[in-house]
């Protein structure tokens, strides 16, 4: 079980969800990715599913990223009857009649699936929101203890009345539900990142009342207009040099030139190379360099990575469509880029000591 939260405001859309994977209630994988980001001919939307994320051979993410993109086909539009029903009838044909799904328990057989973002219509974005599940009923609030027998669909474009809305899938007894609450009346007041860092807070601090919650935390947000990118990110707990980043799923007609559809937020240019947990701007950097926050590790650097990445299945690709983890610069170039993040590691920490002591930073060969 995972805890996956969304907020969708009229302006730009953030969803976040936690990385453990677990079994029997204990902790089986704190870094298995449970989202990805999908563009199709009129729409943009991120998704993130809770449940079910491994059975023997079974793998609900590698599986389901292979059912989205031969979904696609042969309109590559998202709204229903098009992908989002052909994949409901996909979910309902393959997961629940496959041997190694029949072979466990109806309680580990529950499995949601959302999405939300925008889809264009007559030239104007709507925000819009899809929900698969076999055990959760959005409209009812109904969270099943068992899977029922098939997966039900709901998928509507946003009220007109509402400024804004939230979403929660998963294990949600352990979250801080009078906060979420007060955190989506007042999205349409906040910046997208404001919301994405308290988004991001409300899951780490479920994490810590749940076993089968996990503080390290995958985002994507994205506003509404499709000239801007959508930006995904990392969050940890603790100072870590290995950083994940969720798919990317462009589905779109071999003729049709996607968009640049994701940045990914690198942070640095002066403390040691590190992911580092969120923390107040005028706090100490919790990489421990002495210097606060906003001087250390806010600070964004976007001209290369600067840690080392843990690629998850790099290799892994579609026919026509693009699926990545990381830049495709960073795969080809993985052993050329450590040597990189080593030197830079070095003169950093040498600038930072040389500071501390007042002298000129010295030059690292």
């Amino acid at each position: 079980m995972t805890l996956g939260l969304g907020i969708l405001t009229r302006e730009f859309t953030c969803l976040v969800s936690d990385r453990r994977t677990s079994a029997n209630g204990f902790q089986a994988n704190d870094e298995f990715d449970k989202m990805c980001l999908l563009m199709t001919r009129e729409a943009r939307v991120a998704i993130s599913f809770s449940g079910l994320a491994t059975a023997g051979r079974y793998n609900s993410k590698i599986r389901l990223l292979d059912h989205i993109r031969s979904c696609a086909l042969p309109d590559f539009l998202l709204t229903p009857p098009h992908l989002f029903s052909r994949l409901t009838e996909r979910l309902n044909a393959d997961f629940l009649k496959d041997p190694q799904i029949r072979g466990i328990s109806r309680r580990l057989r529950r499995f949601s699936l959302l999405m939300i973002g925008f889809r264009r219509r007559y030239e104007v974005d709507r925000p819009t929101f899809g929900f698969i599940s076999n055990f959760q009923n959005l409209e009812t609030g109904e969270d099943a203890a068992e899977a029922w027998d098939e997966f039900r669909p709901f998928f509507a474009d946003f009220p007109e009345d509402l400024a804004s809305w939230g979403f929660a899938i998963g294990d949600t007894t352990a979250l801080d539900g009078d906060q979420f609450i007060e955190l989506r009346e007042q999205a349409p007041r906040l910046t997208a990142l404001a919301v994405r860092a308290r988004l991001v807070r409300l899951v780490q601090k479920a994490s810590k009342r749940s076993r089968i919650i996990g503080g390290q935390v995958s985002s994507i947000t994205f506003p509404n207009s499709w000239a801007t990118p959508a930006t995904c990110d990392y969050h940890v707990l603790a100072p870590q040099r290995s950083i994940y980043y969720p798919a990317e799923i462009v589905a779109t007609p071999p003729n049709v030139r996607g968009n640049n559809a994701m940045t990914y937020s690198t942070a640095v240019d002066n403390g040691p190379f590190l992911a580092v947990p969120l923390v107040g701007r005028n706090k100490l950097c919790p990489c421990k360099s002495g210097l606060r926050y906003k001087e250390c590790h806010h600070r964004a650097n976007s001209a290369f990575f600067t840690w080392d990445i843990d690629y998850q299945d790099p290799s892994y690709g579609m026919a026509g469509k693009l699926v990545f983890n990381v830049p495709e610069l960073l795969q080809s170039n993985s052993k050329r880029h450590q040597a990189m993040t080593v030197r830079l590691d070095k003169r950093a920490r040498a600038k930072l000591r040389s500071k501390a002591a007042g002298n000129e930073p010295t030059k690292d060969d």
